[in-house]
């Protein structure tokens, strides 16, 4: 099969995809394009239908309505041919555990008619082109997760989907894979789409977002439209926060403040100049050791989808 040129193409187009298990309904009318070269992150609470809709991309399950495109191929037949181009990375381990990571991917290459001289580059590219005859039930669950990757990579895969990449891992397993990710997707040019429930790393690897609740799509966001954001909170941290409460509500009539932690005061609203308070403090002889303005995140970015969601079905 020729795929199209993808230049402005979408790798995936997902469009009003609905899936039903019985009388459950996982997925109701989903709509998402996942353009060529993007990190597509898929954020959502537990059962919102991710893993779902990527097993429906996967081929694994079928969607009940809907058209599924992928890379521009629609229909079963294209869409098998299509999704050799695709390599999944499910969210608990496939390897055999009795044999090592090269034995691994020879084996995947052989049952599906790739060449085993892929087996090596693939391994050196994720890190373990160095682990010898070690069997995979000895690895750590990072590299059990990398060898996942590596088994993706195997073949010509342009899109690579991952299910809770870093689910179980620890920190250092954790900062291994969002490498991976940087080069599948700076150095590689893959597109990837991924689900994870940590958003502090999703923030630092996507390129997009789509943020979905019970079964639907309810926002979307580009990583720069969220770093771009204006800093909506800012922090002080005093061992004195009561005085210092009292004192900015004496100067500042307009702003809100609370204290969520201990000798730690956030302010919302309007955001006085932070060199300016720094001076009143001084001023007035009340010790702060920290003044900083803190912008939105990822997170609370997501909340507001969700609170926003959450009152639209209240007033429908």
């Amino acid at each position: 099969m020729g795929l199209r040129t993808m230049s402005e193409n979408e790798v995936i187009e997902a469009t009003h995809i609905s899936k039903r298990y019985m009388r459950r309904q996982v997925l109701s009318d989903v709509t998402l394009t996942v353009p060529e070269g993007e990190v597509r992150a898929l954020i959502g609470e537990n059962g919102a239908g991710k893993s779902t809709f990527i097993r429906i991309v996967c081929g694994i399950a079928t969607a009940t309505s809907g058209t599924l495109s992928l890379f521009g191929q629609t229909g079963s037949r294209k869409l098998r041919l299509a999704r050799r181009y695709l390599g999944f990375v499910p969210d608990t381990s496939g390897a055999y555990q009795d044999m090592s990571a090269l034995q691994n991917l020879k084996v995947r290459c052989t049952e599906w008619g790739i060449p085993t001289t892929e087996a090596m580059p693939a391994l050196k590219l994720v890190g373990l082109g160095d682990t010898g005859k070690t069997h995979v039930g000895k690895f750590s669950m990072g590299m059990k997760r990398r060898l996942d990757i590596a088994t993706a990579l195997l073949g010509d895969t342009k899109l690579i989907v991952m299910d809770e990449p870093i689910n179980g891992l620890d920190p250092l397993g954790i900062i291994e894979m969002r490498d991976i990710i940087h080069t599948l997707h700076h150095k590689e040019g893959k597109t990837i789409l991924l689900s994870s429930h940590n958003l502090n790393e999703l923030e630092k690897s996507a390129t997009s977002f789509s943020f979905m609740k019970k079964g639907s799509i309810i926002g979307y966001a580009e990583s720069k439209e969220i770093a771009q954001m204006p800093a909506q909170t800012l922090v002080i941290k005093s061992f004195r926060i009561g005085a210092v409460t009292d004192l900015l509500h004496a100067h500042y009539k307009d702003i809100r403040c609370f204290s969520v932690e201990e000798n730690t005061l956030y302010i919302e609203g309007m955001l006085p100049n932070s060199g300016e308070i720094a001076e009143l403090l001084s001023q007035q002889q009340i010790p702060f050791h920290e003044i900083y303005c803190k912008k939105p995140s990822l997170e609370d970015y997501y909340k507001v989808m969700v609170q926003s969601a959450e009152q639209a079905c209240l007033s429908a």
